[in-house]
């Protein structure tokens, strides 16, 4: 059978998986191929977790990840909901690093029906499922300190701001990962400036470290009903204690 051919077949079926179960929990990845989704579903298989991706563009997830073990592929819009749901069916946890392409509200691509609405499909998916945890990346700017006076500049900031508040009232544990710019470099070389209220120096930090945030908050109680900013600290080392790190964050 052809590449081709065979791809259109699970196309079909909306999934294609790649290997057997490698761990009793499965993670669907949503986002999987944008900057920092694919660093997210690197770092879960390497730490031997069974990835599920969910992504819109088949041809770019094939180029991305090919036949890779411990990975299924589902093929859906984020602003589908039935796509949606049955991404979410035979998961147990969701990261979910979606992003808006436009900032033109009335365009399908903005943040209003990819950020928001995408999330609420997301987390009504995850109170049907039982899902055990939802880990949404979010931006910084949206502490209630910050907030009034970011969104004047950045109206995407309303929509991101529901996103999270979808997630923090869906009754189910979550993390909030809040970076600062997103820089396409290294990670694991610096430590992190982290706060709970988005007092920032204006550092960015690299894609792979939100992604080895969000891969340490994954099935770690000291990380739920957490929401924090994160930003690159070049005066201190890489993080070496994920329990500790999270553990001296206040709970929402």
């Amino acid at each position: 059978m052809s590449l081709r051919s065979g791809l259109s077949k699970w196309l079909m079926l909306g999934l294609w998986a790649t290997s057997l179960t490698v761990s009793a929990d499965k993670i669907l990845v949503a986002g999987a191929t944008g900057g920092t989704g694919q660093r997210i579903v690197h770092h879960l298989l390497q730490q031997g977790e069974s990835v599920r991706i969910f992504a819109r563009d088949a041809d770019k997830a094939q180029r991305l990840f090919g036949s890779t073990a411990g990975l299924e592929v589902h093929i859906g819009d984020i602003r589908d909901s039935q796509a949606v749901a049955q991404a979410v069916q035979g998961v147990t946890h969701i990261i979910s690093a979606v992003g808006a392409r436009s900032q033109d509200e009335d365009d399908p691509n903005s943040a209003r029906y990819v950020d928001y609405e995408g999330t609420q499909h997301l987390v009504k998916a995850a109170q049907q499922y039982g899902i055990q945890q939802i880990i949404l990346v979010s931006t910084a700017g949206l502490s209630d300190s910050v907030y009034a006076e970011s969104v004047k500049n950045r109206p995407i900031l309303l929509w991101k701001k529901q996103a999270e508040q979808a997630v923090q009232s869906s009754g189910i544990p979550y993390t909030l990962v809040r970076p600062g710019r997103l820089l396409d470099e290294e990670g694991g070389q610096f430590g992190m400036l982290v706060t709970q209220g988005d007092y920032q120096r204006g550092e960015g930090i690299a894609r792979d470290d939100v992604a080895r945030v969000c891969v340490a908050a994954l099935k770690q109680p000291t990380a739920y009903r957490k929401t924090f900013e994160i930003s690159r600290d070049r005066n201190e080392e890489p993080i070496s204690d994920w329990a500790d790190f999270f553990a001296d964050l206040r709970s929402d």
